[in-house]
């Protein structure tokens, strides 16, 4: 069975320090894009390789074009820094890889500008449960940032509401209601120091029976998601509240405080071709990045006629800014 592949949508940004604002994509300093700083961070790492000791991993540019407003191709991408038994399961052979080698997996992506906005689109492939986006924007960041001075370069996910409500749909495991400090009476109650309404945190937590799930909160239905300072428990009003949610047989928690930490991976993997390498093919991949960013072009709000009547999901458009 292949590896699941997903397509993640994120917003690439340049914020301008100096006038606390999003730099408009084609109107940076010296006359130059966003995508011409882009195109050129590809072609430094298409030549050279970037290792990131921090990280423990590596990234280079095996291939890309650019063709009008859209720039993809293949990045690969790896860590290092321990060692493995391998072996051939077919043959028997074994050996050993090193702490110094890396295990390169290719990943596709896409990025797509557009005049006049303070954002790109960029689709990032994930292969399984292996992605390229910290070590990305990592990387990215420090090149574009030393071309424009007193700048900061962010990818973040691009989230929908609907997403969200589909996810929790499969199964929400815990409830977790958090208070940043205790409450005076809380405080009083339990007779604890008086200073550790500051000193300390609060957690109600509501979990799930074995093989159980938790019903969505009314809150929740009503569309307040991501208004968590809204939540008010027994005279409790709680700073952040976190699901942890089965997606699949999987484990995960969504911050709702935070939804930058939540990303909206879409499954193609029955809308790919596999390669004998057990990857899927680039020409199956830019057809599945073809057919997802309509949805998320017309979410942000960029004006496109072809698609203008597609109904398309609320989008939390400014949660990412610093």
């Amino acid at each position: 069975m292949p590896k699941k592949i997903g397509l993640v949508p994120y917003a690439l940004r340049l914020w301008n320090k100096e006038d606390e604002q999003y730099y408009i994509t084609n109107r940076l300093p010296g006359n130059t894009t966003l995508q011409d700083h882009i195109c050129a961070y590809l072609a430094e790492r298409h030549a050279q390789k970037s290792v990131l000791n921090a990280l423990q991993s590596a990234i280079r540019v095996d291939s890309h074009q650019t063709s009008g407003n859209s720039t993809e191709g293949i990045i690969k991408c790896g860590d290092y820094g321990y060692a493995a038994d391998l072996e051939n399961l077919r043959t028997g052979r074994q050996f050993r890889r090193g702490i110094h080698d890396c295990e390169y997996l290719p990943f596709f992506f896409r990025f797509l500008f557009k005049n006049g906005q303070n954002e790109a689109v960029v689709l990032l492939q994930r292969f399984g449960v292996n992605g390229i986006k910290t070590v990305l924007e990592d990387d990215c960041a420090s090149f574009v940032e030393a071309r424009v001075p007193d700048s900061r370069l962010s990818i973040n996910p691009i989230v929908s509401v609907d997403y969200i409500r589909e996810c929790l749909g499969g199964g929400i495991r815990r409830i977790r209601y958090v208070k940043f400090s205790v409450p005076a009476d809380v405080a009083d109650d339990i007779g604890v120091d008086d200073h550790i309404e500051n000193d300390a945190s609060m957690e109600l937590s509501i979990k799930a029976k074995r093989s159980r799930h938790l019903g969505i909160p009314g809150w929740m239905r009503a569309g307040q998601i991501g208004a968590s300072n809204a939540i008010e428990i027994s005279g409790v009003q709680y700073d952040d509240v976190k699901l942890e949610i089965d997606i699949d047989g999987n484990k995960k928690t969504v911050d709702l405080a935070d939804l930058r930490k939540f990303n909206m991976s879409l499954d193609v993997t029955e809308n790919v071709q596999f390669g004998i390498d057990g990857h899927p093919t680039y020409e199956s991949m830019r057809q599945a990045a073809d057919g997802i960013l309509p949805m998320i072009t017309s979410a942000i709000r960029w004006e496109n006629q072809l698609y203008k009547k597609q109904l398309c999901c609320q989008l939390y458009r400014d949660i990412c800014k610093p």
